[in-house]
């Protein structure tokens, strides 16, 4: 069965169009697609990116363990760094893209909701004889995305972030309006975009601030069929 976006009451509340990605029921649209999809390419978006799952691997040898599963280079990621990689199995066939993000003391990994268990039972499979704590946090754990040539402008004047100083998946703790979360910068059709990661609980206050602030740049939330 597919998961449900924790914002699908907000979302239905607002008339938007409701389908399923990757696993996920999400908004296809909140209004005009295609109003949405000039928004993208020219100002900014914000997009309810749920269809994320998260994992958490902590302990002395977290690092060590997850270089070993991934095709990306975990072992020399230091805080606030990112990369992206594959999960493959023993004969090579892809089961999953990877992006993982030293916290410093830990490592939040985030892939697809709809390989959520399957990841989940890999990475947990070749725990022997190492010292890792893996959790899956998904439960606890939400997403948004600003896209669009105008998020880097939005980010800068919401917390001061300049993304385009940030390399690719580099991330940070700020405060949005109150609201801790972790902002991680992305090249998103050429432009420095951004998704932020926050306590589940917190998903729709921030939302509802987000889309203000989208609304100020001349931008609007986007469904999935603007953003496919």
């Amino acid at each position: 069965m597919p998961i449900e976006t924790p914002l699908l009451d907000l979302h239905r509340s607002a008339h938007a169009e409701i389908g399923e990605y990757f696993g996920t029921v999400l908004p296809s649209r909140f209004g005009d697609s295609a109003q949405e999809y000039s928004a993208a390419r020219n100002t900014v978006v914000l997009v309810d990116a749920n269809f994320r799952a998260y994992f958490s691997f902590s302990g002395p040898d977290a690092q060590r363990y997850l270089n070993a599963l991934l095709t990306s280079n975990v072992r020399d990621l230091k805080p606030g760094q990112g990369a992206v990689g594959l999960l493959l199995t023993p004969q090579g066939h892809i089961l999953a893209e990877i992006e993982t993000f030293d916290q410093s003391g830990s490592l939040l990994v985030a892939s697809h909701g709809l390989v959520r268990e399957r990841t989940l039972s890999t990475f947990d499979k070749f725990i022997i004889m190492d010292d890792v704590t893996l959790e899956d946090v998904t439960p606890l754990t939400g997403s948004l995305d600003l896209l669009g040539p105008l998020a880097g402008g939005l980010m800068l004047e919401l917390c001061r972030v300049n993304l385009a100083e940030m390399p690719d998946l580099a991330h940070r703790e700020v405060m949005l309006d109150s609201v801790p979360c972790r902002v991680v910068h992305r090249n998103w059709a050429g432009h420095s975009s951004a998704t932020l990661i926050v306590a589940r609980e917190q998903l729709v206050p921030l939302w509802h601030e987000l889309d203000a602030r989208v609304r100020a740049f001349r931008g609007m939330p986007a469904g999935m069929e603007a953003i496919n």
